[in-house]
């Protein structure tokens, strides 16, 4: 029985305030080291056992040879499992470290870990207990048969866990699907493996599971991975256009690769469509959701840009009286729009009101999604917009290379009037804000005003005259004008360009 006196509470109060620091001391600053974290327990224990020890000899409390005996086997042990640790640290951490390709899966660690653990354990009790297992384990045959049987899914578990780490068919990190199961490694103990689904459900699969069924990586051994979509339009649409736009739409969604190059196949004639088939490349496949949606997105933008109709299934009937009347009705209605919108535009105010009337007939509509690029500065065009509906930014590539943002333009503003009347390539980017429409005026529908009225030539390249001057302001912000440009602004420089665009004799000003 131990003799309770002043030393001793005194050395055990000590020791126990020593012990609460280090536990504060551990959780607030030793935990910021990989390997002290890692020997986190471990090191509790010692500390523990050092304060025990120290409470034994401070206290002279007595416990006897046996239990002196106990206290040393404990010491050993722990001093063992440290250095087991250690070694571990030293030869496969730090490898890791230098060479991040050389990785030990952590099942076998802990496999072999505690394998050297239990035959520490089994040498501290023969030689300084003098407890001898042998008999033990030699005569528990039946028991060992129980157990084996009653743990075969865990041993199979196990096993399987020994097996996908040694083949690692995948690694913590890796996007797989398992099971109809889709989502990323997260961790795999000597179990079961767990993922992170698309919803962010943890998903946990005993790893025989996992041994007996199909494995798809789509990390390793490459993160490029090929996707498929299949999209139907109308039959009226001409194949080789609908192949064009849908590539153009690839060429325009972030996160599709480049190279290799997407691919559209022409794959069914349907009851109600044409299907095609879109095949792509992306190189990251956590973001597989947005790009599969930014570019559904984009394909409807592009299609109603270009006049291709995505059909609606032919079980689904629309009941609508669709008579010459109505139709006429309708174009007129939408030439009314365009030709109220022409009308308030000061570029075409010199246009007479027949040819405003024709052009209101042949405009075209365009509609754009935020973010989209109207037009690329420096590209090639010949057509004029009016914007209907949406907003705009407009910016230009400064000296250095940056982008200024020179202004927004809102309904009923215009851009792009030298690309029309000229040829130019186009001086700024205009990209969508919002969803933007827009009424495109090209050049084969201008240019028969022009040749019934030459003389309109002169108006309109006095009233770009204005237009340009402002512009050129704005550049002059970012970067210095050469004197060709500047005088390329005059009226008679602008006249001049039209003329030569269009054919036009040199008729009055």
């Amino acid at each position: 029985m131990i003799s309770i006196t002043v030393n001793t509470a005194l050395a055990a109060g000590l020791l126990l305030l020593a012990y609460l620091a280090f536990s504060f001391f551990q959780r607030l600053f030793l935990s910021r080291n990989r390997f002290l974290r890692s020997i986190g327990v471990v090191l509790n224990l010692s500390v523990l056992y050092l304060c025990v020890k120290l409470f034994l000899h401070w206290g002279h409390v007595v416990i006897g040879q046996r239990g002196q005996l106990w206290m040393v086997s404990a010491g050993v042990m722990l001093g063992c499992f440290l250095a087991i640790r250690l070694l571990e640290f030293l030869l496969l951490d730090m490898a890791y470290a230098r060479n991040p390709t050389f990785q030990v899966p952590m099942l076998l660690r802990d496999i072999v870990r505690w394998l050297l653990a239990v035959m520490v354990g089994f040498l501290i009790l023969r030689v300084n207990l003098g407890i001898n297992l042998t008999p033990l384990l030699a005569t528990s045959a039946a028991l060992t048969f129980i157990m084996g049987f009653a743990l075969q899914d865990v041993l199979g578990n196990l096993f399987a866990g020994i097996v996908l780490n040694l083949e690692k068919p995948f690694s913590i990190g890796d996007w797989v699907q398992i099971k109809q199961q889709t989502g990323i490694v997260e961790n795999m103990t000597w179990r079961a493996t767990r993922i992170r689904t698309f919803t962010d459900d943890h998903v946990v699969i005993p790893n025989a599971e996992i041994a007996r069924n199909e494995i798809v990586n789509y990390s390793h051994p490459t993160t490029v991975h090929a996707r498929e979509l299949d999209v139907g339009v109308v039959y009226e649409a001409q194949p080789t256009k609908v192949k064009f736009v849908i590539r153009e739409a690839c060429g325009g969604t972030a996160g599709i690769l480049p190279h290799p190059e997407p691919k559209v196949w022409l794959v069914n004639y349907g009851d109600f469509a044409i299907t095609y088939r879109i095949k792509f490349w992306i190189d990251d496949y956590s973001q597989i959701h947005e790009i599969e949606d930014d570019l559904m997105t984009s394909l409807w933008y592009n299609f109603k840009r270009n006049g291709i109709v995505i059909p609606f299934p032919i079980r689904n009937v629309t009941m609508r009286t669709v008579t010459p009347r109505v139709i006429r009705n309708e174009q007129a209605a939408r030439q009314r729009r365009a030709l109220n919108l022409l009308r308030a535009i000061p570029l075409l105010a010199p246009l007479p009101a027949a040819s405003l009337r024709n052009l209101a007939a042949r405009v075209g509509t365009r509609v754009y999604r935020a973010g989209e690029t109207l037009v690329q500065q420096g590209d090639p065009g010949n057509w004029f917009c009016i914007i209907e509906e949406g907003e705009v930014e407009v910016s230009i590539t400064g000296g250095e290379g940056q982008q200024v943002r020179a202004a927004v333009l809102g309904p009923g503003k215009v851009f792009g009037e030298m690309s029309l009347l000229a040829g130019e390539r186009r001086s700024a980017t205009i990209r969508a804000i919002g969803d933007v429409s827009v009424l495109v005026i090209e050049k084969h529908d201008f240019a028969p005003i022009l040749e019934h009225n030459p003389r309109t030539a002169g108006v309109l390249a006095k009233i770009i005259e204005q237009r340009q001057r402002a512009n050129l302001e704005t550049i002059a912000r970012t970067r210095r004008l050469s004197k060709a440009e500047r005088s390329a602004a005059t009226t008679d420089g602008i006249l001049k360009r039209i003329r030569m665009f269009f054919g036009l004799s040199r008729g009055g000003k």
